[in-house]
Order: C-alpha cells, then structure tokens, then sequence
C-alpha cells in the first residue's frame, strides 16, 4: 500500500494543506489510484514504468514549489513526457481521468483555498501539456512525412479532410452548384 505509514492522523473534520507531509499524503493517494486505473494505470506500469519511490519525492517538490513557493524542484515536466508521449499517446480522455482521480483524492481528505489552488493548478497544468504534446506529435508527424514543420497544423486540417470527405464527390453538384438540377 502506497498511502502506508504517510496517513495523515486520523481528526475529526478534514483540514487545508499545510505543508510537504500532506501534498506527499495527496500524491501517494493519487498514485494508489493511477497505477490501477483501467484507462490511465498503464502509462505509469508500462509506458513510463514509473520508480514511485524516486518520482513521487519529485512530484511532492514540483507541487511543494506550486503551492507553498519552495524551490525544492529541479526538472521540466514537459521534457520528461514528450518521449513517453510518443511511445503512447495521451489523449484527451486520459487527461480528464487523471484530473479526476487528482481532484477525488483533494476532496477526499482535504479542504480550502490551497486544495483549491492544486485543483485549478493542475487543471491548467494538464490543459498546456496536452497542448505541447499535440503540437509535438504535429511537428513529428510532419518531419517523418517531409512537410515542414510550420505547416504542420496545415497538414493536420488537410489530413482531416481527406479523412472526412469520402463520399463527399457525389454530393458535390448539390453543395457547389446550387443552381444545378437535381434529376
């Protein structure tokens, strides 16, 4: 059990996050979840094949330095994830998941502004990093194809449309020529 001898004492009514022992008791918590999750689970067991005992003391200091302002973290979030994100992409549904186990384990043992802020922190967290893997993944995609890079949005929307337009030629009289008839 991840959570273990990191219980935060048992009290009467939940309390606000108040320092490294309580965001350590959260991140525990969320790992005890993440790592059995169905939708989620396999990025830290298999993509990542995440060492909890080295990364959970670096995602404490990464939202210790968040919340509290302590500049206990060294490292870039973003790099860590961009090669793992083109070993398993994380889509949009991963990313919801994994707020919301973040936010149940808040809700579950802690209260107030600061539990608050984490929340919202890693709603804007998830919310830039899925950006900066999509835009990744674009630029990859591109350079494997040969188109530059600055038009890999381009080439998105065009694949997009190659993709969606099938049967679109023998509607085309109706919705480019108006004027033509129809029998």
């Amino acid at each position: 059990m991840l959570l273990g001898r990191y219980a935060p004492p048992v009290i009467a009514a939940m309390t606000e996050i108040k320092d490294r022992d309580d965001l350590n008791f959260l991140i525990r918590c969320f790992y005890e979840k993440a790592l059995i999750d169905p939708e989620i689970g396999f990025f830290f067991t298999e993509i990542a094949e995440v060492d909890l005992e080295v990364h959970i003391p670096r995602i404490v200091s990464f939202w210790e330095m968040l919340l509290f302002r302590i500049d206990s973290f060294n490292g870039n979030p973003y790099q860590t994830r961009k090669p793992l994100n083109m070993r398993s992409e994380m889509e949009p549904h991963h990313v919801q998941r994994w707020l919301t186990l973040f936010h149940q384990c808040i809700d579950a043992h802690f209260v107030g502004e600061r539990g608050e802020t984490l929340k919202f922190n890693a709603k804007s967290i998830a919310t830039r990093m899925a950006h900066a893997l999509s835009t990744a993944r674009l630029s990859s995609e591109s350079r494997v194809l040969g188109t530059p890079h600055s038009s890999a949005k381009h080439f998105q929307t065009e694949r997009w449309n190659n993709e969606h337009s099938k049967g679109e030629e023998s509607c085309q009289h109706i919705t480019r020529n108006p004027t033509k008839s129809l029998i």
